[in-house]
């Protein structure tokens, strides 16, 4: 059986299609928001079809409603779907549009989207005529700036599957969790003959389909369909289906060891005739979503996994995979820049897992409640929960949480083994400061909390002086160095 590997992805022809559309002028295509489309139930031709469809900021912006805009439309160069897609008015979005620029539906939000929200909403649309291929629909949504500046800020797309085929064709289960690097996955796929007549002399291509802008990775796949019948399976051998016979087969795959991306789109091709010449009898595909423990796509442009310079490469991966620590943008980490006491405090309570707090006055005098209601104070919650756990108490001379101040090393050592405390972990460990030439900079108040991080190699020296440099502020590398290693040994 032939196999072929298709290298351009949905989402590079999605930026070519957006970049068509009139008086709009692409600034970047970075996804702070998460896209996605289930469908209810089959979608047939000449039957309404509805998708549901969900949208999370999994940034730290908030986006303004009247900027967000919503377009469906399909990726095809001709409009298949003639009477377009409807976005059903809802609480989250704006009355939907029958009419439509290029066949691009679009809406707009009700209410401003805050960091981690979520909204849904339905689509609805009548498929007037089939088609010969998977077609998928797409939904973007765009941060409009100004009259001709946009930015993408969301995207998914779903698979039609709607054609003029003789066969029916259906993957099983199109979505799989917890999958891990270099394990193997199973996909299990179905073929029916729904006609009066056996076919015959059916040629076959299997196709393993790269979904995302940097997925190179998947030409190392390791990845095969076997079919249960066995003669589907023999190189160069036509295959036959009688009446309502159903043929199954499963998809086996290897996921690399370094591989970053969280989806991939396989498919199969059914065929008579020579290649090129060939009468077309079935095309399906589907979209498998691979929540992998440790694979993350990487968004940003100043972190290259392959460069020996950029040492800090997998933790900001890793910590942007379980969700801890985000980019200053959608697209740049910034190693280099400074965490500050509000960015320290909301790591460790989405560590918590952001359990649900109430405003306290007695807190802090430098978080109203007014303050703390407010979508844009992302490190409100945070900031409370800390002083509920006894991770952050405030400063000794005021009380003040101080959220915009520079966090120092010590006083993220403190936090750190606070947080331990707080974990009910064993909090013997004591390393030797001695060794460190600036042992003598450490405050009283920190010892306890640097000796306990340098004892598990939480944190180590800096650079070649190998100084423990406590009172310097932290940056970003080195917080996301410590948090990975306080991730994997806790």
């Amino acid at each position: 059986m032939k196999i072929r590997k298709i290298g351009i992805s949905i989402i590079m022809a999605l930026a070519l299609l957006l970049t068509a559309m009139p008086g709009f002028t692409s600034k970047a295509a970075q996804y702070p928001i998460r896209v996605k489309i289930n469908p209810d139930g089959d979608i047939e031709v000449g039957k309404e079809a509805t998708l549901q469809v969900s949208l999370e900021n999994i940034s730290e912006e908030t986006y303004k409603a009247d900027e967000l805009q919503i377009n469906v439309f399909d990726a095809s160069d001709t409009v298949t779907i003639e009477k377009g897609w409807n976005i059903v008015e809802s609480d989250a979005v704006s009355k939907g549009y029958d009419e439509s620029v290029d066949g691009c539906p679009w809406a707009v939000l009700k209410k401003d989207l805050a960091p981690e929200e979520k909204v849904e909403f339905a689509v609805k649309g009548t498929v007037e005529k089939a088609f010969d291929d998977t077609n998928p629909i797409q939904v973007s949504i765009s941060n409009v700036t100004g009259e001709d500046e946009w930015t993408s800020v969301g995207f998914a797309s779903y698979p039609l599957g709607v054609g003029d085929s003789i066969l029916d064709g259906v993957y099983k289960p199109s979505k799989l969790d917890g999958v891990k690097r270099g394990e193997p996955v199973e996909i299990g796929v179905e073929i029916t003959n729904p006609t009066a007549e056996d076919i015959n002399d059916i040629e076959q291509d299997f196709f393993w389909y790269a979904a995302n802008t940097s997925g190179d990775w998947y030409e190392d796949v390791e990845c095969e369909l076997i079919w249960e019948k066995a003669e589907f399976n023999e190189e160069g051998k036509t295959i036959s289906i009688a009446v309502g016979e159903t043929i199954k087969g499963k998809i086996t795959a290897k996921i690399p060891e370094n591989a970053v991306p969280s989806s991939f789109e396989v498919g199969v091709y059914l065929y008579k005739g020579e290649w090129g010449e060939e009468d077309f009898i079935n095309y399906f595909t589907d979209t498998v979503t691979l929540n992998m423990e440790g694979g993350v796509l990487n968004p940003y442009g100043d972190v290259d996994p392959e460069d020996p310079g950029c040492w800090y490469a997998e933790a900001a991966l890793d910590m942007l995979d379980k969700g801890i620590m985000t980019g200053m943008e959608p697209d740049r980490f910034g190693a280099s820049e400074k965490v500050s006491r509000a960015q320290f405090a909301t790591i460790l309570y989405r560590l918590e897992g952001e359990p649900t707090v109430e405003y306290s006055a007695e807190a802090y005098p430098d978080l109203s409640e007014e303050e703390f209601n407010d979508p844009k104070n992302f490190f409100a919650k945070a900031a409370i929960w800390a002083k509920e756990a006894g991770v952050v108490t405030g400063y000794t001379h005021n009380g003040f949480f101080g959220a915009g101040d520079d966090i120092t090393r010590e006083q993220m050592a403190t936090m750190l083994y606070r947080y331990g405390e707080h974990l009910g972990m064993n909090m013997d460990a004591e390393g030797d400061l001695s060794k460190f030439a600036d042992a003598d900079m450490v405050s009283d108040f920190a010892k306890e909390g640097v000796e306990w991080t340098i004892a598990n190699e939480l944190i180590k020296g800096e650079g070649d002086s190998g100084n423990i440099n406590p009172q310097g502020n932290a940056e970003r590398g080195h917080c996301a160095m410590i948090m990975m290693r306080f991730t994997r040994a806790f």
